[in-house]
Parts: C-alpha cells; sequence; structure tokens
C-alpha cells in the first residue's frame, strides 16, 4: 500500500495515544509527527508544511473541561484560518463537541477511538486541507492576474 503525501500532526499530553496515533498513522501518510506539548504549535506550524492537526482537549492533569483545546484551536485557526484540525478527547460531551466544530474544529474523536473511524477522519480532513491550498493558490493567481491586468 503506498502512502498519502500528507503531513500530520498530533498533540496530546498521553505518550500512549501518541504511539498508537502514530503506529496506525504511519502505515497510510508519509509523515506522522507527535508531540506532547501544544506550546510547540507555533514552531511546528512555521516550520513544517503540516497538512492536519490532530489536538488534545486537555492538557494539565485534572482538567477535563476542554478549555485548553478550545484555547489552542482558535490560537491556531488565528494563525492560518485554513488549517484543518480535530479535536481530541477522552471526555464525550456533546455540548464541546458542538463548540469545537462552531469554533472551526473540522471534527471531533473520542478516545478510545475506532481506528477505521480515526482513518477515515483524517482522509476527509485532508480532502478538506488540499481543497483549502487548492483555492488559496486560486485566490493568489487571480490577485496576480487582476493586478498585472491594471
Amino acid at each position: 500500500m503506498s502512502k498519502t503525501k500528507a503531513t500530520i500532526l498530533i498533540i496530546d499530553d498521553d505518550e500512549d495515544v501518541l504511539l498508537s496515533a502514530k503506529l496506525l498513522l504511519k502505515k497510510r501518510y508519509e509523515s506522522v509527527i507527535t508531540r506532547n506539548n501544544p506550546k510547540e504549535i507555533n514552531q511546528l506550524i512555521s516550520k513544517e508544511s503540516i497538512d492536519v492537526i490532530v489536538l488534545d482537549m486537555n492538557y494539565r492533569i485534572g482538567y477535563n473541561d476542554g478549555k485548553e483545546g478550545m484555547y489552542w484551536l482558535k490560537h491556531i485557526l488565528s494563525v492560518n484560518a485554513k488549517m484543518v484540525v480535530i479535536l481530541m478527547t477522552a471526555y464525550g460531551e456533546v455540548e464541546l463537541a458542538v463548540n469545537a466544530i462552531k469554533m472551526g474544529a473540522f471534527d471531533f474523536i473520542l478516545k478510545p477511538w475506532s481506528n477505521e473511524k480515526f482513518v477515515a477522519t483524517i482522509n476527509a480532513a485532508l480532502e478538506l486541507s488540499k481543497s483549502n491550498k487548492k483555492i488559496s493558490i486560486l485566490e493568489y493567481t487571480n490577485e496576480a492576474l487582476q493586478k498585472s491586468s491594471d
């Protein structure tokens, strides 16, 4: 099976989750980057060509309200409004998922995940990411053409 040309970034404080996700996804995608600290997001999205980010909702022990994940989602989208972000949590509250989608998350995955659902979600997110990149190229080309015709 040939790997899909894509870079997936997974951020979760649980090393076991990172290992499981990486083992599942590295068979299918060219690059899977894992980090346990969301504070590395700025550096990674400025250095790497990330197609999809899978972002945990909670990082501090004893917190499960999802506020950290929502903070980082908002931050990522403020840096790159077209970044495709999938949120992930072990605490599956419908209201949290709805709020995440309203804030711009592509989807919401519950831990433990179904491998098939996880891969299908990544694939759908990649399609959106590719479409966003094509739109950006077309917008840039359109602007250049308009400037050259003026």
